[in-house]
């Protein structure tokens, strides 16, 4: 870690970026940083910046640049879903193993399972998307961990009950996910990356390479394509003493 920071410079944690702003020369990012429990502004100056986030929060931060057209069709095509995830462990060892269920035609729509490698304990994980995902999202956990026990029976998940519940955590969020679909696989181009002259995409939704169309996996290949170009760029540059 002190090999990298001392190779890139110094790392804001803890920072807000609020702004992109590009010029011949560099790149500004404005910040809004949290010291000593106070919000300060700031203003980071780089020779360019690599924007490693989702489409969504791209697209704000670049609201006002003038894309290039393959980067602007490219964000404009991601869609996200909305999603609340409720995580159960569960002492159910005659809960039938499965990978997935799939069920659309149900409030909740997927259900991933882990066992325990004696197989007593389960991990389900289970999503509720778009368009139940808002409703849902404003009852209390305990409600919500309610209505998944009884949408876990209903789908058959025999052991998934109050008594056998070891633990439960409920998450919301408003943006995740890409969808794949036609209009998202057709805008992806090597062309995507490089946003502008000095801006750079590396969201998951950038990868070239799925392994599942967003994620960690795709984040960091995103991130080695957009590093290596951003690179190039500036190792035929001078640098500025």
């Amino acid at each position: 870690v002190d090999a990298f920071v001392d190779a890139v410079g110094p790392i804001e944690t803890a920072t807000t970026v609020v702004s992109l702003a590009e010029d011949d020369h560099g790149v500004t990012v404005g910040a809004l940083a949290t010291r000593d429990g106070r919000r300060e502004r700031s203003a980071i100056r780089a020779r360019a910046a690599i924007v490693a986030t989702t489409a969504p929060v791209a697209r704000a931060l670049l609201a006002d640049h003038a894309l290039r057209p393959a980067a602007a069709a490219f964000l404009a095509s991601v869609r996200t879903r909305t999603y609340t995830a409720v995580g159960l462990i569960v002492e159910a060892p005659a809960l039938e193993r499965f990978r997935y269920i799939v069920s659309p035609s149900r409030a909740l729509d997927v259900v991933i399972q882990q066992a325990s490698a004696d197989g007593v304990h389960r991990t389900l994980l289970c999503y509720y998307a778009d368009p139940m995902a808002p409703t849902i999202a404003t009852q209390s956990d305990d409600a919500i961990v309610a209505l998944t026990l009884r949408e876990l029976a209903a789908l058959g998940c025999a052991g998934c009950t109050h008594e056998t519940l070891r633990a439960s955590a409920v998450r919301r969020w408003d943006a995740v996910g890409t969808v794949i679909d036609a209009a998202y696989a057709s805008a992806k181009s090597d062309d995507v990356v490089r946003a502008a002259d000095r801006v750079f995409l590396a969201g998951d939704d950038v990868a070239l390479e799925r392994a599942w169309g967003y994620g960690t996996v795709d984040a960091v290949a995103a991130g080695r394509v957009a590093a290596a170009q951003c690179t190039q760029l500036l190792a035929r540059e001078p640098r500025s003493p």
